[in-house]
């Protein structure tokens, strides 16, 4: 593993701004785009990326809570590095206008972090255009906005895609007969197939876009519980691991760390194992011509 100055590694306990001095990252100059960035460890990495002088785009369901956020971020650096920009990621209309809003700023994307995400939803709901929500949210969302920036990504070569999975990938895989859940809904499983798909989309993306000098990997942020909008649907409560700055800190080591491969999944500011169902190269194509199949009516 990388060490600190210190000579202490990055790892479980690392933050997201232990890993900008580690690497001593400047980032002026440098355009972010952040999904989910009203709270959490979305808000979290925005607020690191912005302090190291990115221009951060941070977009989020919930005005209020975003501009807040974007607010406190912007008063915190001393000047308006980070933007607000609407996006409801269970709404493919709402996603598009989004993207249609950065793409009209006509600069250059060096960094898009897909962080936002629903999870274990208890039962069976649909986003706006008839997807199960997670896997409507978590992936097709995401990646109706990546395929949209694609241009700004290009441009900004060299650049990277980083995808926020979980270890509930473990869960399961994509059900490719039955992506939509009808059959025996289970929020836990609902979820695991969601993040599964998120690590299979930065593996065909890499494969795709990786020529035209865009990286894209995927990563575990670890659990937690205090600061994090995510739990609102779940009984269930796993002990947290981490806080939400150390739940930031892979998300921007992905995002900032030199000799970073693609496709490659994360723990702890390294790169780790996923499940085979996951990291599969045949199942991450079959998976990106059945998202496109899915988007055919929509």
């Amino acid at each position: 593993m990388a060490s600190l100055g210190n000579g202490e590694p990055l790892g479980a306990q690392s933050t997201g701004d232990d890993v900008i001095a580690k690497f001593g990252v400047d980032l002026t100059g440098k355009n972010i785009v952040v999904t989910g960035a009203s709270s959490g460890i979305g808000a979290e990495a925005a607020r690191v990326l912005a302090t190291a002088g990115a221009r951060v785009l941070a977009l989020g369901r919930d005005v209020a809570k975003t501009t807040a956020v974007v607010d406190a971020i912007n008063a915190a650096c001393g000047e308006a590095r980070v933007s607000f920009v609407a996006c409801d990621l269970s709404n493919l209309a709402s996603v598009r206008a989004a993207a249609a809003e950065i793409n009209a700023l006509g600069m250059p994307i060096h960094v898009l972090l897909n962080n936002a995400g629903v999870m274990a939803i208890p039962e069976r709901t649909l986003t706006s255009d008839g997807f199960e929500m997670q896997i409507g949210t978590n992936h097709v969302g995401h990646f109706v906005l990546t395929d949209a920036l694609a241009g700004a990504l290009k441009a900004g070569a060299p650049s990277r895609v980083v995808n926020v999975s979980s270890l509930a990938h473990r869960r399961g895989g994509i059900v490719f007969d039955d992506m939509m859940l009808e059959t025996g809904y289970e929020g836990w499983r609902s979820y695991g197939q969601s993040k599964s798909a998120n690590i299979l989309h930065a593996i065909e993306l890499n494969r795709r876009w990786g020529e035209d000098g865009v990286l894209a990997v995927s990563l575990h942020p670890g659990v937690i519980t205090d600061g994090s909008d995510l739990w609102r649907h779940s009984d269930v409560k796993f002990a947290a691991n981490k806080n939400v700055a150390q739940g930031a800190s892979t998300s921007v080591y992905c995002c900032v760390a030199p000799g970073v491969a693609g496709g490659a999944f994360h723990i702890d500011c390294a790169e780790a194992p996923a499940a085979p169902h996951a990291t599969d190269p045949a199942l991450a194509q079959r998976l990106w011509a059945a998202t496109e199949a899915l988007l055919g009516a929509n």
